[in-house]
């Protein structure tokens, strides 16, 4: 029996809707408004200042307020400076700093109201994000309204964050995973921006200077290029005054025009194999497929979790569990503002390479030549719409899911419609899917494979990368897990405690 006791109330507004979802079939969900209101999107207030800049409110029954600010620029409108990584450059710099707040001030004060802040850069946009206390929202607007506008660039923080971010771009080299990704994105774009990584290239990266940062801020960081999201234990009438008191006097200017190049059709297959200093091999096998407007993206994204998410998936099952030949696989659909792609992800000895690809090939067949089941496929249903409304638990993933929505489709109750899209889904719909995209003559095929030993010298003994998991408790009742791996000189350390929303 479910106890509700002490329990947040969206968590208790998600329970019953999942609950709801795993008695009634998908069909009694096509109605949008009825998912518009199990996202809570009827409480939304959205509108656009004078000065062009979006805002989105959502109140909810919190103790706590989250704050966004989500900037319409990534890696692809950097121009002149393509590839260097500068908006995520200037991403580590904008809390380092304003007129009025010294370096650090800014972390120092939101860690004094209880609050934490981040921030992250992609391909497309640049979002800054706090969570603080309800009642400390002032606070919050001026601390976010500050870093945002008037940032100061100070030279010595400019070229000691230059140095963290060359760290970082050496540690992706050497990481094979990474550098796998790179390789797939620059061999799958020969035009389009994606192909550019978002931490930029170590030469050009190198040669930015501060007047480039400067340059690039004054340029994009402008209020018709931004959207403020607030969500949480908010009154509408005095959230809104308060932005008008700190973000009002932003001024608007003229934004940057974006024009990126058309990526052309795939018309041949592509293979890359990389030797890397590595013992398991790595796979991307991937397709060209569509933007986040097109009507087969719920196809699409119902094929990849049939295909590759979880242990019950088709790949996972014959792969890894009946066959033994991966030591993981998985795959996904990426469906951006422009051309996305569907990729299989897979790690494994490299002799066993021809009998891997033989089997993908054979489930990427059975789909364009079998109907999915109906039994599979509500089931691929329900893990949807239940991981989206997961997705909605706290006001930090609430307000993500109003800012990804605006700026990748223009409408921040998207994540409605998705769920109707994908209640909708057809077998039928699976296997055209599976037709149209899953082409042999325009797969594209990476591959990072251990370095080949010299001839006449004796191999040396296998890295063992999957050693029993030891498990001890000590005297003061922490139990200790350890799974030693020697692939990488790296320690990877985790603390999970049970403490979270429903304690």
């Amino acid at each position: 029996m479910f106890c509700k006791k002490n329990i947040h109330p969206i968590i208790d507004i998600i329970f019953l809707w999942v609950l709801i979802w795993a008695v009634l079939p998908p069909q009694a969900f096509c109605d949008t408004k009825l998912k518009e209101n199990i996202l809570g999107y009827e409480k939304v207030e959205h509108y656009v200042m004078d000065n062009g800049m979006t805002v989105i409110l959502k109140p909810t029954v919190s103790p706590l307020t989250a704050i966004q600010v989500w900037v319409r620029t990534g890696s692809i409108n950097e121009g002149e400076l393509m590839g260097s990584g500068v908006s995520h450059y200037v991403e580590h710099m904008l809390f380092k700093g304003t007129k009025k707040r010294q370096v650090g001030e800014i972390a120092r004060q939101i860690r004094r109201l209880g609050g934490r802040l981040n921030a992250f850069t992609s391909l497309e946009q640049t979002v800054y994000h706090l969570v603080l206390p309800a009642q400390y929202l002032e606070q919050g607007l001026d601390i976010s309204a500050d870093a945002i506008q008037n940032s100061s660039f100070l030279p010595d923080e400019c070229e000691r964050e230059k140095q963290v971010i060359l760290k970082e771009i050496n540690m992706g080299q050497d990481d094979p995973d990474r550098y796998l990704t790179k390789l797939f994105y620059n061999t799958m774009y020969t035009k389009h921006p994606y192909r550019h990584p978002i931490i930029g290239y170590r030469s050009v990266f190198s040669a930015l200077t501060r007047e480039d940062l400067l340059g690039y801020y004054k340029r994009q960081y402008v209020p018709s290029n931004m959207a403020l999201v607030v969500v949480g234990g908010i009154d509408l009438a005095d959230a809104k005054a308060l932005i008008e008191k700190y973000w009002a006097d932003f001024t608007r200017r003229a934004a940057a025009p974006l024009v990126v190049p058309e990526e052309p059709n795939q018309i041949q297959p592509k293979r890359i194999e990389k030797e890397f200093p590595l013992e398991v091999s790595r796979l991307l096998l991937g397709f060209q497929t569509i933007n986040i407007g097109d009507d087969d993206l719920y196809a699409l994204d119902v094929v990849s979790m049939i295909l590759g998410k979880g242990r019950s998936s088709r790949l996972y099952r014959r792969l890894k569990e009946e066959a033994g030949i991966v030591y993981k696989i998985s795959c996904y659909s990426y469906t951006p503002a422009y051309r996305g792609l569907f990729a299989v992800s897979a790690g494994f000895d490299y002799e066993k390479l021809p009998e891997i690809e033989k089997m993908i090939w054979e489930e990427l067949d059975r789909l364009k030549k079998e109907e999915v089941d109906l039994t599979e496929l509500t089931k691929i249903k329900n893990q949807v719409i239940s991981e989206l409304l997961f997705d909605q638990e706290s006001v930090e993933e609430q307000a993500h899911d109003l800012g990804m929505n605006e700026f990748l489709t223009g409408n921040y109750k998207f994540s409605a419609r998705y769920m109707q899209g994908i209640s909708q889904v057809t077998p039928e719909q699976l296997m055209l899917a599976a037709r149209k995209y899953f082409a042999p003559d325009q797969q594209l095929t990476v591959i990072l494979k251990p370095p080949s030993k010299e001839k006449g010298k004796q191999a040396e003994p296998a890295i063992t990368t999957h050693t029993e998991i030891k498990k001890f408790v000590l005297d003061n009742g922490l139990t200790l897990l350890i799974n030693e791996n020697h692939q990488l000189p790296i320690v990877n350390l985790h603390v999970a405690v049970k403490c979270g929303v429903r304690s």
